[in-house]
């Protein structure tokens, strides 16, 4: 139930969330004018702030929540006859800055969990396309990733590098590594020690 009213909120459109926000509230005065304006009306303001905030953003989150706390003191003036005079006023500006801690907060939350998925995806991604991944030998932020073994390996900071992940399959390795190896040849001015048949000596 609850991944389902995740998945038709995330495929909602942005207005209609900010639209149905804005019917919240609403709803919310039209009922403080019945029983009056109290700290559990005000709570009430807090569901459509924080849908707002995750779904359409910080700035509307903020709109929102100044929207909600001019219901909320219109409902408080309205609804008393004699008060102090800097009550409610005081009241406003407490339930405006407890619905922008929660907008904060919300927007917070949000951006660490897009940061989190991307790296996640990148990751998944990066492994998917590269399999092969070296690092340098001296400086470990140096990173080179390729679609097969590599020989020699990459040169980085004058030094070759380091296989630090292989999900090539061994197989496929070694036929790699045999096709790129050459046969070193023999050195100048000597004579190859290849198997010559001896041949011994005559008696006469």
């Amino acid at each position: 139930m609850i991944r389902r009213l995740k998945s038709f909120m995330d495929e909602l459109p942005q207005f209609y969330v900010l639209l149905s926000g804005l019917v919240w509230i609403a709803a919310v005065r039209g009922l403080g004018g019945f029983i009056g304006s109290d700290l559990a009306i005000s709570c009430l303001y807090i569901p459509p702030i924080s849908l707002v905030a995750w779904y359409v953003g910080g700035l509307w989150g903020a709109i929102i929540s100044a929207l909600a706390v001019m219901a909320a003191l219109h409902a408080d003036v309205a609804s008393r006859h004699v008060f102090q005079l800097h009550d409610p006023y005081w009241k406003a500006v407490a339930r405006f800055v407890c619905y922008m801690v929660i907008t904060h907060l919300l927007v917070l939350r949000k951006n660490q969990a897009s940061v989190i998925m991307d790296k996640k995806g990148s990751q998944q991604t990066g492994e998917m396309k590269m399999p092969v991944e070296y690092v340098c030998a001296v400086n470990k932020g140096h990173i080179e990733s390729c679609g097969k073994p590599q020989t020699p390996p990459p040169q980085c900071c004058g030094k070759p590098m380091v296989l630090a992940r292989c999900l090539v399959k061994p197989a496929a390795v070694q036929a790699s590594t045999s096709t790129t190896a050459k046969p070193q040849a023999a050195p100048a001015g000597k004579p190859s020690t290849s198997h010559q048949p001896k041949t011994g000596t005559q008696k006469s």
